[in-house]
């Protein structure tokens, strides 16, 4: 019972940008002009926590999966979300593969989540599908490839409160963007027009689009703040991402110059997803001497049908540009080694079981097809209800 509760509390933890003992922070924005498809839109992301290792796994379409949801109170009626991936994907994962902190699919769409302490879930859930926080990233990442069909099924699926209280901001190819937050047990989906700045901290949109209008470059006259709080994060970054297209600076120096100036001091990863060209672009900051060397993967480049093996990239190898020679075929041995590690640096949990489980996860799922498929969800398959 103890190890089947605290399984998704350590991974949920760990993986999100949550205050503990001291402050902990993540920033995303998007900077972008109004050219679709030329190569000048980016989605930036700062990911501070105190470890930094980390796996970048390429996904595949085609393949049958379910969701991993843990035994509460909350989940007892909960019916684990399943479905067939109709897209392939990139992502970031540091609690193992299918877990991911976030990414990118092949149509362009950008999931991200960082912490928010106002988020507040359903106290029962008995209806819908459901999916713990970190598989709701590649729910999306796998089925959509807009804005307005992640809104369109988010409204259909409820996410399990476990113990990471989070949102999301997703964006899409054409620039559309929406923040996606669980307050008063639920969904707060903020886009169009009610979106009028693409950035999210750790604050609640309402909260942080406020006062907004009082500051300089937003039509006010108040010099945008310099500390690191969240609200003045979302200021600044947002503020420096609307000057892009009017600096002359190189697109990957600015996006990387605006995350620089918004991290804090255990930042670890700085990411641009370029979402025209289906690239990314990380730096892993706390490693020593790699401050300044930027590591790019392309995502075009890959087979993502699911007859082909899931590609992964240690993402502290020492070395820099692109790195597409240097992914290999999904390892499960390190996938486990990559998810006990991360364990070992949490409070410590009776965890040997649950780290057994969600490592063994991705081995439980089918490719059915190379192809992408039309549907999200299959009455046909036999219902699993994988919990903790």
């Amino acid at each position: 019972m103890i190890v089947r509760i605290f399984i998704m509390v350590g991974m949920i933890l760990a993986i999100q940008c949550l205050t503990m003992q001291a402050p902990r922070a993540c920033t995303t924005f998007l900077m972008s002009d109004d050219t679709v498809g030329a190569g000048s839109a980016f989605i930036g992301k700062n990911y501070d926590w105190h470890m930094g290792q980390g796996i970048l796994y390429i996904n595949k379409r085609g393949v049958q999966k379910h969701a991993l949801l843990p035994k509460s109170d909350v989940s007892q009626y909960a019916s684990p979300a399943q479905w067939i991936s109709r897209y392939g994907s990139m992502t970031f994962n540091q609690y193992g593969r299918e877990f991911p902190n976030g990414g990118m699919n092949e149509k362009g769409l950008v999931v991200e989540i960082m912490w928010l302490e106002e988020s507040e879930y359903p106290q029962q859930v008995d209806h819908g599908e459901s999916l713990g926080e970190l598989q709701w990233i590649q729910y999306q990442l796998d089925n959509f490839s807009s804005i307005e069909e992640v809104i369109q099924k988010t409204k259909e699926i409820n996410i399990i409160p476990v113990y990471g209280k989070t949102h999301f901001l997703v964006c899409d190819r054409t620039r559309a963007c929406a923040a996606f937050e669980y307050l008063k047990q639920a969904w707060v989906i903020t886009n169009g027009e009610n979106l009028r700045v693409k950035t999210l901290t750790n604050s609640t949109y309402a909260d942080s689009i406020a006062n907004v209008s009082e500051y300089v470059d937003f039509g006010g006259r108040k010099p945008i703040p310099r500390d690191l709080r969240s609200i003045s994060r979302f200021l600044r970054a947002s503020s420096m991402a609307l000057q892009f297209g009017k600096s002359n600076q190189e697109a990957l120096n600015y996006g990387f110059q605006i995350l620089a100036s918004v991290a804090l001091d255990d930042n670890q990863w700085q990411i641009l997803y370029d979402i025209d060209n289906l690239t990314v672009h990380f730096k892993m900051t706390a490693m020593l001497n790699t401050s300044d060397k930027i590591k790019s993967v392309h995502l075009k480049g890959f087979d993502l049908s699911c007859t082909k093996p899931v590609m992964a990239l240690d993402m502290q190898k020492n070395a820099d540009g692109d790195m597409t020679s240097f992914l290999q075929n999904f390892s499960a041995h390190d996938n486990l080694e990559l998810i006990r590690k991360s364990f070992e640096q949490m409070p410590p949990l009776p965890m040997a079981d649950a780290i057994n489980t969600i490592a063994n996860l991705p081995q439980t799922f089918k490719c059915m097809s190379p192809g992408p498929y039309k549907g999200i969800s299959f009455s046909w398959l036999k219902k699993t209800r994988s919990r903790f």
